[in-house]
């Protein structure tokens, strides 16, 4: 690596690491302003431009901020339009900065290889100190989801993306290995990181999982011919989902839930809990989120085309659930709790397929022709994250985001080379 490289490598790695420590809050803001700052110095002093490679990421991701910004005229609650603004401060900074650099694939996988680490770290810390808890408190509902992400101050959602994430970082390096110690390292992690990520009991990252794993699996067998190596991968996943199952069977519920989906608006039953006894009667993940997007849709209904402003959201869905007698949301102050339905109803279809062509869109086109399928899987995990969770109304949620995407964009292949 150049000197310019390694100080990249060495900022992101402090960005990173950044995000799961729950003492240092203001370090976030101060490292993503430290490697925000390199990265616009950065293209000035390498030889080649990035302006080809990235221009239509560029203009989609600098039409959907200045959108976004525009948004904030035509909504009246003036505070609630800053605090937004203030948690999607990464998706207007960091594609204009980080998002202009350009350097290698090798340096950019190795980046990644090393972010891999940082979050097996950090959830294997966060997973001993709950089950000190556990045991201390007698209490095993501290192995599950929120719990085991509460020592590095992350959800258990977000927690579960990162750890997706990490699974197939790992699985790529393992698959170009050439030697044996680091081949029995990156399984090692692999199987840690599955465990790990079945405890979070997150249902859809968990489903995009192992529907990999069989979708790889089944490539081994029909594209490869490698019989024994795909029974070996279904065989292994089958065998530690019930070693996990038999040990840590609570996490089976949060798929239980699936069925009980029928809701009554004005029901005032609580909400059931992974680890109680579920009912038709009460709330749950499934059956609230059913009556959130009904409400949201019924809400971007309303104003289609530039949506009702990002400072008005919350309180125009409130309006929406004091309209249909929606006790649950207005008790607990639900949002949408869908990323892609939120930007609807906040910024309208244009505000929506700005964000879908600029930050999904575009650099899975990128990925796909670069051959570069590491990349859009890690696209498509994040994509596929935000469907159950509104991921720009938490902090951390746009900064891994804001963060991957121009992240995943920076290596530079052999097409780009001829591109330009």
């Amino acid at each position: 690596m150049s000197t310019k490289e390694r100080i990249l490598f060495i900022l992101c790695i402090i960005f990173f690491a950044s995000l799961f420590s729950p003492v240092f809050i203001a370090l976030k803001t101060i490292s993503m302003a430290a490697l925000a700052a390199f990265s616009i110095a950065f293209p000035f002093i390498r030889p080649v431009s990035p302006v080809r490679i990235h221009k239509p990421f560029i203009f989609f991701t600098a039409a959907f901020a200045g959108w976004l910004l525009l948004s904030t005229t035509w909504s009246d609650n003036a505070g609630d339009s800053s605090r937004f603004i203030v948690l999607r401060l990464p998706l207007i900074i960091l594609p204009f900065t980080l998002g202009l650099v350009s350097t290698s694939l090798a340096f950019r996988n190795r980046l990644l290889l090393a972010l891999a680490w940082i979050v097996l770290v950090a959830v294997s810390f966060s997973a001993a100190s709950a089950t000190m808890y556990a045991l201390r408190e007698n209490n095993p509902d501290r192995f599950y989801n929120d719990y085991l992400s509460m020592a590095i101050n992350q959800q258990s959602i977000y927690t579960s993306a990162l750890v997706n994430i990490s699974i197939y970082i790992f699985t790529w390096a393992l698959w170009r290995s050439k030697t044996t110690a680091r081949r029995v390292l990156y399984i090692s992690a692999i199987l840690l990181l599955l465990v790990l990520g079945f405890l979070l009991a997150s249902r859809n990252m968990m489903v995009l999982l192992y529907g990999s794993i069989f979708l790889a699996a089944i490539y081994l067998v029909i594209s490869r011919k490698k019989y024994i190596a795909g029974l070996a991968v279904l065989g292994t996943l089958a065998g530690l989902l019930v070693i996990i199952f038999s040990f840590f069977p609570k996490t089976l519920n949060r798929f239980n839930e699936l069925r009980f989906t029928s809701y009554s608006f004005n029901s005032e039953a609580g909400e059931a809990h992974y680890s109680g006894n579920l009912s038709s009667e009460q709330w749950n993940g499934a059956n609230f989120r059913l009556a959130a997007w009904s409400c949201g849709w019924e809400l971007a209904k309303r104003a289609p085309v530039a949506g009702v402003g990002i400072g008005d959201k919350r309180d125009a869905l409130y309006s929406v659930y004091q309209e249909r007698d929606f006790k649950f949301g207005l008790r607990a102050k639900k949002n949408v709790h869908n990323n892609y339905l939120d930007i609807l109803l906040s910024l309208g279809v244009i505000g929506l397929v700005l964000f879908t062509v600029g930050w999904l869109l575009i650099p899975a086109m990128v990925f796909i022709r670069r051959k570069d399928y590491l990349a859009l899987w890690i696209t498509i995990t994040l994509a596929f994250a935000m469907i159950t969770e509104v991921y720009f109304d938490r902090s951390l949620g746009g900064l891994i985001f804001g963060f991957f995407i121009p992240l995943l964009l920076i290596g530079r292949g052999p097409r780009d080379t001829q591109a330009s």
